[in-house]
């Protein structure tokens, strides 16, 4: 599943962007699709209220500096265009700041950068001041701890500049070479964030988590289906959601959901069963008197035993037992295993970013 489309905190990923890009002001984005996800994207965005979206495809997708180009044909001479990558949580008011930055100076990028604790599986910012000097991809010694977040404002030019980029190691065309570039002629600048705490990669099911206790925290922009903290509410079935958790239209809670809990459309949780800071997703279910924590249930898995996990290593409920009848009969069974923190496009491959 494309990580823009990961249903998390009451909405997609992609969902949650468009919100809050509309709540800075924007009012046209450009979402860069792939030829594998462009159906599955555009069916997500139907009936959503917001900023109009047009959709430009890349061909081949061959990495971040590869889908900033593919916006060309998005700007005019002169243009500048914030980019935000749609499987990392997003802030309002960082956002904001992160404009009025950039509206400040004469700069090709402006790249909000945030704090993590382990800096060696991003792009880090070195810095003079507000000035960036290089960017470091991944590296395997102490430079700083200060990343790229995913999110940042680039001038026409610097879109640009993205088709020139050549392949990484990886085989992929990174824009954190464009940033580079633009660091030698003292034209990029780094914003950083004061309080990254909002910030979240869902690139790992830890993360994952934390992205959907930090949504349904704010409860920003969600229907009906959303219980905030401290209520709770009886479900038509005989259940209770307590919050902050999301249920969505078409989900059946039998037992006790929350806090914490966010179902997707399709999901069934059966009659005394509990389930907390837990994502279930499209058409899982989880049987009668099960106890589920700290779990994310794949699409259509079946959650037959008690699963607990623990915040720093979440299981993750996938795996099918392949003898199950077939069409005409129940859903494939799930054993549920713990799983190790995801990379970027491994289990929950990585979508193509959305960009504005």
């Amino acid at each position: 599943m494309p990580k823009p489309l990961l249903f998390v905190g009451g909405k997609t990923m992609l969902g949650h962007a468009l919100s809050a890009l509309q709540a800075v002001g924007i009012g046209e984005v450009a979402v860069v699709v792939s030829p594998h996800t462009a159906d599955a994207v555009r069916r997500s965005v139907e009936g959503i209220r917001g900023p109009r979206v047009m959709f430009y495809s890349q061909e081949k997708p061959m990495g971040t500096a590869d889908a900033v180009h593919a916006l060309s044909g998005f700007l005019a001479k002169g243009d500048r265009v914030l980019v935000v990558s749609s499987d990392v949580t997003l802030n309002v008011p960082s956002l904001s700041a992160l404009l009025a930055a950039d509206s400040e100076g004469d700069w090709d990028a402006s790249v909000l950068g945030v704090k993590v604790s382990d800096p060696s599986k991003y792009g880090v910012l070195v810095s003079d001041g507000r000035k960036l000097v290089e960017v470091v991809e991944k590296p395997k010694r102490w430079v700083g701890d200060l990343i790229n977040s995913g999110v940042y404002v680039l001038s026409e030019r610097a879109v640009r500049m993205a088709g020139d980029v050549r392949l990484s190691e990886r085989g992929e065309r990174e824009v954190t070479d464009v940033f580079s570039e633009l660091s030698k002629e003292g034209r990029a600048q780094v914003v950083p964030e004061a309080n990254p705490s909002w910030w979240h990669d869902v690139g790992s099911l830890p993360q994952l988590l934390a992205a959907n206790r930090y949504y349904l925290e704010r409860g920003e922009g969600l229907d009906e289906g959303y219980v905030p903290a401290g209520k709770s509410r009886a479900t038509p079935e005989g259940g209770k959601v307590v919050g902050p958790s999301y249920v969505s239209e078409g989900a059946s809670v039998r037992g006790r959901v929350g806090p914490y809990a966010t179902l997707e459309a399709g999901v069934s949780v059966g009659e005394g069963a509990t389930v907390s800071d837990s994502v279930l997703m499209r058409g899982s279910s989880v049987e009668a008197g099960r106890e589920v924590e700290v779990v994310v249930a794949a699409p259509r898995a079946v959650v037959e035993e008690d699963v607990r996990g623990e915040a720093a290593r979440p299981i993750l409920v996938v795996r099918y037992d392949r003898t199950a009848r077939g069409a005409d009969g129940p859903p494939p069974r799930a054993r549920s295993s713990r799983a190790e923190p995801m990379a970027r496009g491994s289990e929950l491959s990585r979508g193509s970013p959305d960009r504005t």
